[in-house]
């Protein structure tokens, strides 16, 4: 039992660090690489983490096998998710509202002229700057915008599965003071 709650917690924190590096990756020429259920496995994701973990490559004996572990362990606990239903018990509106918090971090740091004062123009300029920048990188918004809400989504379906995961566990603080 102790055995499957440490690797459920394994699962779920590289699942989670996966959703982090995910949320970034949003082109729309992004084939996917690999299916696990209802998850497919994007290049994006393969790259991101190839970029996350390079300074550990020399390190590593496989470290394309690595990246594959990483993905796959990602797969099969989102796959879980959807098994679960956890998508359907997921409220649209708490998820658009994740999904503007979110962009609104995106477009933060976006600088607008001082005469604008209206917080709706300078929400609409930032949003307009941000378009642009996408689109310089290849990217359209509506693309951004529908990787971002999948990311969302997937992301608050972890966070629901952990929740019921730990739900399970029996934690007896005196035992873990003993060890």
């Amino acid at each position: 039992n102790k055995k499957v709650f440490v690797k459920l917690i394994a699962l779920l924190m590289a699942a989670a660090m996966l959703l982090g590096v995910c949320a970034c990756s949003a082109t729309d020429n992004n084939p996917t690489i690999g299916k696990i259920g209802k998850v497919k496995i994007k290049l994006s994701q393969y790259q991101q983490i190839y970029q996350q973990y390079s300074y550990y490559a020399k390190s590593m004996d496989d470290f394309n096998g690595f990246i594959k572990n990483q993905l796959i362990t990602y797969g099969v606990t989102l796959n879980k998710c959807y098994e679960l239903g956890l998508d359907k018990e997921i409220s649209q509106d708490e998820l658009q509202k994740n999904v503007d918090a979110q962009l609104d971090k995106a477009i933060a740091s976006y600088k607008v002229d001082a005469s604008i004062t209206d917080e709706a123009a300078i929400r609409e300029n930032k949003l307009e700057q941000f378009k642009a920048a996408l689109k310089k990188q290849g990217t359209s918004y509506k693309a951004y915008m529908k990787s971002l809400k999948q990311s969302e989504l997937e992301s608050m379906m972890m966070e629901m599965l952990q929740e019921k995961i730990y739900s399970d566990v029996k934690f007896d603080a005196s035992a873990f003071e003993k060890y």
